[in-house]
């Protein structure tokens, strides 16, 4: 945790000292939190909110892509409905014909789901 704070930091004073931007404002830009809340910090302090608002959606679809395999596995529904299952009190092995029958589909759309949620190591 201290790690992560000290990059925090350090990264904007670097990206500071290199360009002419204010630390607070690249600050501000790289840290997480909401887009509307550090814009709306950026304003009160007399910042550049468009700066901030900008690195902020950038940081954000950049996090979106990375993890957008993962994603796209859990919004299934199907796969949704097998998982809050099993992390409600589950009992016994989960087999893909178990699967089959929870989410209505064939063994080999169970055995395919179930191959994607083991490869993202879920």
């Amino acid at each position: 945790m201290i790690l992560a704070v000290a990059i925090t930091g350090m990264l904007p004073w670097a990206v500071a000292c290199i360009t002419s931007f204010p630390f607070l404002q690249v600050l501000l830009a790289y840290a997480p939190g909401g887009v509307e809340t550090m814009t709306v910090l950026s304003l009160s302090l007399g910042l550049d909110p468009a700066f901030v608002a900008g690195h902020q959606l950038l940081r954000f679809l950049a996090v979106v892509l990375i993890s957008e395999g993962h994603a796209v596995i859990l919004v299934d529904p199907e796969n949704l409905k097998v998982v809050n299952r099993l992390l409600n009190g589950f009992e016994g092995k989960l087999t893909a014909s178990r699967w089959a029958r929870i989410n209505l589909c064939s063994q080999d759309t169970a055995n395919r789901d179930i191959r994607d949620l083991t490869t993202a190591r879920l």
